[in-house]
């Protein structure tokens, strides 16, 4: 059963990424809405003791992250761009403090290595530097979403450097924060050749990495 969620899970991602690149619109928005669901579902079935405080902070980032997929379906909409924004950013919050909870927790690796973190920082702000002057009225709430996301991939390096499923953990975080990236690019700075595809494939790596990632057994 577990197999078939994943299995189900990477053909809807397949199917939708079709979409961007053969205009099957009217598969777009509903293997868009449906990608998450599948991925909570085999979060549910991988998860290997009974659900704590760490299991409930990753459904929540994950039911969050399905709303936001929803609402950025009509993200040309400021209202929609906007909530979707929102909701993001508490999912980022979210799995940040799911990691806090894993099982198996390990001294963290930027109390060992704080340098780990530089690559992280040097992104966030550069991103920021490059598409302030484009921002307008959405400076604030996009400076917040990047330090979220920042904060969820420094968590991840954090907790998850010596899990078994660290590295999985390490890349969803990682590709996570690459789609964001092209996200902003293509809609504050320049546009991105097929930028829906890049999008949801980083999107799509990035959640399948934390979900393994996280119920990788200890």
């Amino acid at each position: 059963m577990k197999k078939a969620f994943e299995y189900a899970f990477l053909a809807v991602l397949v199917i939708h990424l079709g979409t961007h690149l053969f205009g099957w619109a009217g598969l777009h928005a509903p293997t868009k809405s449906l990608l998450l669901p599948l991925l909570a579902a085999w979060f549910y079935l991988r998860s290997n003791r009974p659900w704590q405080a760490g299991e409930l902070w990753m459904a929540a980032g994950l039911v969050l992250s399905w709303v936001g997929d929803v609402l950025l379906i009509k993200g040309n909409e400021p209202l929609y761009f906007m909530t979707g924004l929102g909701s993001f950013l508490l999912a980022q919050l979210s799995y940040a403090q799911g990691f806090t909870k894993m099982p198996g927790n390990q001294p963290g690796l930027l109390r060992q290595k704080p340098l780990w973190a530089l690559p992280v920082l040097a992104v966030a702000v550069g991103m920021l530097w490059w598409l302030f002057p484009n921002l307008g009225d959405l400076r604030l709430p996009v400076s917040i979403y990047v330090g979220a996301i920042s904060l969820m991939v420094l968590s991840a390096l954090h907790f998850g450097e010596q899990r078994p499923g660290g590295l999985w953990l390490i890349m969803g975080a990682s590709c996570f924060m690459l789609s964001d990236a092209l996200l902003a690019v293509n809609k504050f700075a320049i546009p991105v050749p097929q930028a829906g595809f890049w999008i949801m494939l980083t999107y799509g790596v990035a959640q399948y990495g934390l979900v393994r990632g996280f119920t990788e057994k200890v």
